[in-house]
């Protein structure tokens, strides 16, 4: 990069930089023993919370809960303006899948 001059104000004496030493970064392997063959339907779901967003939406929304079926993958996503409405976006999700899909939410 030096010798090509792609950086404006990079020094040309690099020998008195200190260097990051640079290590590659390892991953455990996903597990396995969860695998989406063992579950049924509504066995479980997966909720998360996330917010408040430091710019609220057009209509003022700054939270939202995200719902996730662990074995279909089928999402659902509630758009909330305070925290404490999460728990009626909850029943509302459990009175309509459970009415579309005729089962019951085991784990949440």
């Amino acid at each position: 990069m030096i010798k090509t001059k792609m950086v404006l104000g990079l020094p040309s004496n690099i020998s008195n930089l200190s260097l990051c030493e640079h290590s590659k970064q390892h991953k455990s392997p996903f597990p396995k023993d969860l695998a989406t063959n063992d579950f049924t339907l509504l066995e479980l779901v997966h909720m998360d919370v996330c917010g408040p967003m430091p710019t609220k939406s057009k209509k003022r929304f700054c939270y939202f809960v995200i719902y996730v079926d662990y074995y279909s993958r089928f999402t659902t996503i509630y758009f909330l303006k305070h925290k404490f409405e999460m728990f009626n976006t909850f029943q509302n999700y459990m009175a309509f899948v459970e009415n579309q899909i005729n089962h019951k939410i085991k784990t949440l």
